[in-house]
């Protein structure tokens, strides 16, 4: 394991781990060589890519801790029980404006027991993506605000006799996510429980197992079937991560070349709240100088040209307002301006919910896969829906 020393100048040498690979690695590798080259202090900034992070920080003495680390809103109440948060508090006076400008959401997904414990380095959310000339030539036009709209249409571009199906979602605990927030479900209640049995979450239950039975949406496993199929026309309607939104443009440039759409998974009565996610950054420094040096690299992570570096290598939207609204000043896709649009409604009207920072582990993340799948083949809802509700809440810590 590393060990952080100090420059005999006094400048410290930072250590950050992460766990990111390909794109997402590269870019924080080369975040960190910029901020070594540019920062006023002579810190030098390490990167170092790390599995099992969390195991290896419980076996290691704090001499062989990193100053730094990558982190997802699950794991923070885990690290703040161990006690190797640094407090925020300790920010310099630099810090004020850039945590004014924090997006509502992107601070959220930090933010135990009213502290904001990390810095969130980029966001992302799901989206419905449509080819607007099929469902233009079907009538539709616009994106279907609800769920009745979205089975609607599906169903209409779909043939049940030829198998086409209208509507492709990718098999992942977050979709199921999606939906129970755009359904206005809170996902967790005040004690921090799973609250996958209320009204909300009911009727988003109900919803999906009423366009599968239909036979009017498709689940798809690999992560890269509904870039091909939409940008193929092979269907018009995909819901994916707003991190894939380029290969969508990619991929209808270099296919059909029809109008692609983006936009807020539809809701009961409306476009529904976002759910939002994304990695942030963390302190676990000791106090003195290595805490003061990574508190500077903390503040640098969210300076605007470290912000536009990290959204143009990784497409993890920008976490400051501020930087939103430039990119929006720049010549950028249609689509694009409409998720950096989306971005600026959904925290003016605090019309998101951000990804649950309780325990969402492995059990979890499989029941919630599974009930997808079950969705395609049973009605029994509450039994599917308290199985659900158990397995999530049977691994939240004491």
């Amino acid at each position: 394991m590393p060990q952080s020393q100090s420059l005999e100048a006094g400048a410290p040498i930072l250590v950050l781990w992460h766990s990111f690979t390909g794109a997402e690695g590269v870019a924080i590798q080369n975040l960190s060589d910029r901020f070594t080259a540019e920062n006023p202090w002579g810190i030098q900034l390490i990167a170092e890519y790390q599995r099992g992070i969390a195991d290896k920080l419980a076996g290691a003495p704090p001499e062989q801790r990193p100053d730094l680390i990558v982190v997802w809103p699950e794991e923070v109440p885990d690290y703040i029980q161990a006690g190797l948060t640094a407090p925020l508090e300790s920010l310099p006076a630099a810090a004020g404006p850039v945590r004014n400008d924090l997006l509502p959401m992107a601070e959220a997904l930090y933010t135990v027991d009213g502290q904001l414990a990390a810095f969130p380095l980029g966001l992302a959310t799901y989206l419905l993506y449509t080819n607007a000339d099929w469902l233009g030539d079907l009538g539709y036009e616009a994106l279907p605000p609800t769920w009745a709209a979205l089975n609607q249409a599906a169903c209409a571009a779909g043939s049940q006799s030829g198998g086409q199906r209208g509507l492709a979602l990718p098999l992942q605990a977050g979709t199921l996510l999606a939906f129970e927030a755009a359904g206005g479900a809170s996902l967790v209640d005040a004690a921090g429980n799973y609250q996958l049995m209320d009204d909300a979450s009911t009727q988003t239950l109900t919803a999906l197992h009423t366009l599968f039975s239909m036979g009017c949406g498709q689940l798809y496993e690999d992560s890269t079937a509904g870039v091909t199929q939409l940008g193929g026309s092979l269907l018009p309607l995909v819901v994916e991560s707003s991190l894939l939104l380029p290969d969508m443009e990619r991929a209808v440039a270099a296919g059909r070349n029809f109008v692609l759409r983006a936009g807020a998974l539809p809701g009961r009565e409306g476009p529904g709240p976002l759910l939002w996610y994304g990695p942030g950054v963390m302190s676990i420094a000791p106090e003195g100088p290595r805490r003061e040096a990574a508190m500077q690299a903390l503040i640098w992570f969210l300076s605007p040209d470290a912000q536009l570096d990290w959204y143009r290598a990784t497409n993890y939207l920008p976490v400051r307002r501020s930087v939103i609204e430039g990119l929006q000043r720049q010549s950028i896709s249609t689509t694009t301006e409409a998720l950096l649009q989306l971005t600026l409604e959904s925290a003016t009207r605090g019309h998101w919910v951000a990804w649950p920072h309780h325990a969402y582990a492995a059990h979890c993340r499989a029941a919630l896969v599974r009930t997808l799948l079950e969705l395609e083949k049973t009605s029994a809802l509450p039994e599917l829906q308290q199985w659900l509700q158990a397995v999530c809440n049977g691994e939240l810590a004491p």
